[in-house]
């Protein structure tokens, strides 16, 4: 029932979720719960872990609000910091994590706009996420990634058919991904730490 989906820089803690939560692990310690909700029944996210180790994203509930929210575990205090929406909620969800920074300084995830439409956002040093929007009209996108700093998002575009696309956010602008011969790519998962490839 453990499904890891991301290590440290050095491979010394993985990171993933249980059915229930979230988790990392150790050499040390072995398996750790530490709360969250897991992906499932209407809530999104997955676990991504910062470089040194020292910052996990994910999806937990937000005590303020009562919504399921991206939010950041701290390893060293043990605590989750839930970074809010932007502006409305889909069921139990106002948003999820999808990606962290490699120096863990920003978050990257889904915020709903409308109960069935969401943007990509971002958000730096745990302030309340950035819309990082849609350029298709009454299209969703969303960010999956982060370069080291945070300056290149990755993820997806929907199409006007509803087909996801891959793409990429430099600073704040959207391109959308497109092969060598000009078709257009799948949903981007990564990027490399200065965000070229």
């Amino acid at each position: 029932g453990l499904t890891a989906s991301d290590a440290s820089g050095n491979g010394a803690v993985v990171v993933g979720t249980t059915p229930a939560e979230y988790f990392y692990w150790t050499a040390e310690t072995g398996v750790v719960l530490v709360g969250g909700t897991a992906p499932g029944g209407g809530v999104g996210g997955q676990a991504k872990i910062s470089d040194d180790g020292s910052r996990m994203v994910g999806t937990a509930l937000d005590p303020a609000t009562g919504l399921q929210a991206m939010s950041v575990y701290e390893f060293e205090t043990g605590t989750w910091t839930s970074l809010g929406g932007i502006g409305s909620s889909s069921g139990g969800e106002t948003s999820s994590a999808w990606g962290i920074s490699g120096d863990g300084s920003t978050a990257g995830g889904l915020g709903w706009i409308t109960p069935g439409n969401a943007h990509a956002i971002r958000s730096t040093d745990l302030a309340p996420p950035e819309d990082l929007g849609s350029t298709v009209k009454g299209r969703s996108s969303r960010a999956n990634d982060c370069d080291e700093d945070g300056s290149v998002v990755v993820g997806w575009q929907d199409a006007p058919s509803g087909t996801r696309q891959g793409a990429i956010w430099v600073d704040g602008v959207q391109s959308i991904l497109t092969s060598t011969a000009g078709g257009v790519l799948g949903e981007a998962g990564d990027c490399s730490a200065d965000g070229t490839w």
